[in-house]
């Protein structure tokens, strides 16, 4: 059994306020706030509802895009009716950031677009970036390929 000196110091050590991960997914004007634990948290004015999820961020160098996955527990497959209810997650986008409880912001965020949701013992969302740069000017270009009769 540990004394009490050793579990004053133990407090001593902790940190005053701990850091929240949080998600937002966005589909359309409906948004769903999730929080990493097991209390409501409030971030921004917002109320951020408890799950158990867990990401994963691949920031594979400057000449690629990052991607991410995020996997959520549904246990109570309130999260799967969501996803149902929004046209399963089509055009959907996640913002994944830290904050500190009552926090006015967050420290740091990520947006990514939703590229894939599978659905199992757990959902698993893919995400990813468009890539700006690697998109064309336009979106029809007349070349041997689209238009064969021109050249």
């Amino acid at each position: 059994m540990p004394t009490d000196a050793y579990l004053r110091a133990v407090r001593a050590l902790a940190p005053a306020d701990r850091i929240l991960q949080c998600l937002e997914i966005a589909a359309g004007a409906v948004t769903r706030r999730l929080v990493r634990g097991y209390r409501h948290e409030t971030v921004g004015g917002h109320v951020y509802e408890p799950a158990a999820f867990s990401v994963n961020v691949d920031v594979r160098g400057e000449s690629r895009a990052p991607t991410a996955e995020v996997v959520i527990d549904h246990t109570g497959r309130e999260i799967v009716d969501w996803i149902d209810s929004v046209g399963s997650g089509v055009d959907a986008r996640i913002t994944i950031f830290e904050a500190t409880p009552g926090a006015s912001a967050p420290d740091w965020a990520m947006r990514f677009r939703v590229q894939g949701i599978e659905v199992g013992a757990v959902v698993r969302v893919s995400l990813g970036l468009v890539p700006l740069l690697g998109l064309p000017s336009v979106r029809l270009r007349y070349d041997p390929e689209t238009a064969p009769g021109l050249f």
